[in-house]
Order: structure tokens, then sequence, then C-alpha cells
């Protein structure tokens, strides 16, 4: 399989200012390979910004010269031969180094707010806030996103729910920080 690796800004549409090295490369069953990331353009300062390395397997045909001893291998062994590419992003946060604190500190702080049949976090960090849970008075809240820096996010509000409301995030090792608790601000 090839695998031809790229960087997005936060809207996966947009080429970010990364160089992804090898850019395109043969992967066979088994094997591993390494990709280097290196950033192209200054970094913010004030705030991490959000980026998607994404990644795109595509597997060979019968006429790709690059798969010419395999091809023996797949008509001999396969009665229905099924292509699928696979294509995966993952999250890439830049951080700059002035930032001061811990983004699980920061965290805590979130502030929220009901509007309408909507609660709203504010973060006025300059952290990406990944979240882990959310329950608002017992009732859990399926559909989590990330808080961006400096800005708020809205959640639909369970139709049984109080004013107590818990949450924890991803931290930036990939593990669960405790449950933090706050009530909503009407």
């Amino acid at each position: 399989m090839l695998v031809q690796s790229k960087v997005f800004e936060e809207d996966k549409v947009t080429a970010a200012p990364f160089i992804v090295t090898p850019p395109l490369f043969r992967l066979n069953p088994g094997q591993q390979n390494k990709m280097w990331v290196v950033q192209t353009a200054p970094a913010l300062q004030d705030r991490e910004k959000l980026h998607w390395l994404c990644a795109t397997g595509i597997p060979p045909k019968k006429s790709d010269v690059w798969a010419e001893k395999d091809k023996e291998k797949i008509a001999e062994n396969v009665n229905l031969n099924i292509q699928v590419n696979v294509h995966t992003c993952i999250k890439l946060i830049t951080r700059p180094s002035g930032i001061e604190g811990k983004m699980v500190n920061a965290s805590e702080k979130l502030s929220w707010k009901k509007q309408g049949d909507k609660i709203v976090a504010v973060n006025q960090s300059p952290f990406y806030i990944n979240l882990s849970s959310l329950q608002v008075g017992g009732s859990k809240i399926e559909k989590l996103d990330y808080i961006a820096p400096f800005s708020q996010h809205e959640f639909v509000m369970p139709k049984t729910s109080g004013q107590d409301i818990k949450w924890s995030v991803i931290t930036d090792e990939g593990g669960e920080s405790r449950l933090f608790t706050s009530h909503l601000q009407s």
C-alpha cells in the first residue's frame, strides 16, 4: 500500500505550513515507517494552534508498476478483490514555548452558561481543551468536542438537566483528567 500524508489547518481543507517527510511511501504488510513533520512558518505566540495530520492508505491496483511482484499473488489467492482507501486524521497541536501554565489547570477554569436550549462553555485560556466527558444535572452529553483558545462552544442541553455540571478532559499525555464541577450561570 502507498501512504500519502499532509497537514491541514483546523478546517481540514486548507494546507497548513508544514512539510511531512516522506510525503509518500510504500508500506508492506507487517512493516512500519516514521514520518517527520516540520513547521515551515512561525506559529502563533499567544495561544495553541490546531492542525490535522492526515494520512491516506492507497492499496495497489493490478496495473500499478510499484506492485509488480505482488500481481501473481493477488491473482492466485483472490476470488473477489475489493480495494478500499483508508483515510485518517489526528490532531496536531502546536504550543508556543511562551505560554505559561498547564492545560489541565486551565480546564478547571472553564465557565458554563445556559442560553436557551444550549449550554455554552467559555474558554478564556490559550489552550485547546478536549472534553472527555460532560454531564449536566446527571445527564450525559454524548456529542463532545474541543473548545478552542479564547473562544466558546455550544452544546445541546439535555432534556432532563439541573444546574450542576461535571466534566473531564483529555490530558496532554492522552489520559483522562479528574472530574471538575461547577454550576451553570443563567
